[in-house]
């Protein structure tokens, strides 16, 4: 079973990029498709990606470190960082984790929380008070 499963996920597919068409083997390609899928948002593939990037992280564990935090490499602080402070991972889901970490991506990305669209900075304002233990039920 295993050189059948090595065997396909080997195997060359066509895959269109813009205007152009390249061989990449499958596993490379359904990796690609995930990964193109995690930046339009989608937070299941974001999971997947994350958890093999850091091993020993899968989506179901609801791990931390998917929460942003400082940029401790730089010295700096992110922008994200102030905003998203005081977070109880614990009380997030896994999806509400990645939507998360894909916020202050924009946040920092933009510099600040103007980046954010409206609907944006909605889900982060309900994310980041559920995860403070304040979580708002919008009036009608």
């Amino acid at each position: 079973m295993k050189t059948m499963v090595e065997r396909v996920i080997h195997r060359k597919v066509p895959v269109r990029e813009g205007e152009r068409t390249r061989e990449l083997p499958i596993l490379e390609a359904i990796l690609q498709a995930h990964a193109v899928k995690a930046i339009k948002g989608d937070a299941r593939s974001a999971a997947l990606i994350i958890s093999l990037v850091k091993p020993g992280l899968s989506p179901e564990q609801g791990e931390s470190e998917q929460v942003p935090s400082g940029n401790a490499l730089a010295g700096n602080p992110r922008p994200s960082a102030q905003l998203f402070s005081n977070i109880d991972p614990a009380v997030l889901s896994d999806d509400e984790k990645v939507e998360l970490s894909r916020l202050a991506n924009i946040v920092d990305l933009g510099g600040d929380v103007t980046a954010l669209s409206v609907d944006d900075f909605g889900r982060a304002r309900a994310i980041i008070n559920k995860g403070r233990g304040k979580e708002i039920t919008p009036h009608s």
